[in-house]
């Protein structure tokens, strides 16, 4: 497990006021070849949680190995599909 300190800036300035993010829930987008969802939900004044999903589009490999029943097969994941294998919460 790893923790991150962090300060949240939109358009580089210091976030003082949750407000801004009243009407976005959820939210998508693309940074450094990895893909993200975003969801956020406004606790109170004070408390502010975000949860990110994300993960790159690459490696990809057309085969893939099936640990139960030790055999090969096609990677039924397609390249333009994205595994998002990661994740981040934020408690603000």
């Amino acid at each position: 497990m790893k923790f991150v300190e962090c300060n949240l800036l939109v358009n580089e300035q210091t976030v003082n006021n949750f407000n801004i993010f009243h009407n976005i829930c959820e939210d998508q987008f693309s940074h450094d070849n990895t893909e993200y969802i975003i969801n956020c939900e406004i606790i109170n004044q004070n408390i502010f949680w975000i949860y990110a999903r994300f993960g790159k589009i690459n490696p990809y490999s057309n085969e893939i190995f099936d640990i139960e029943t030790k055999k090969s097969g096609k990677n039924p994941k397609q390249k333009k599909q994205v595994e998002l294998n990661k994740q981040l919460f934020l408690h603000l």
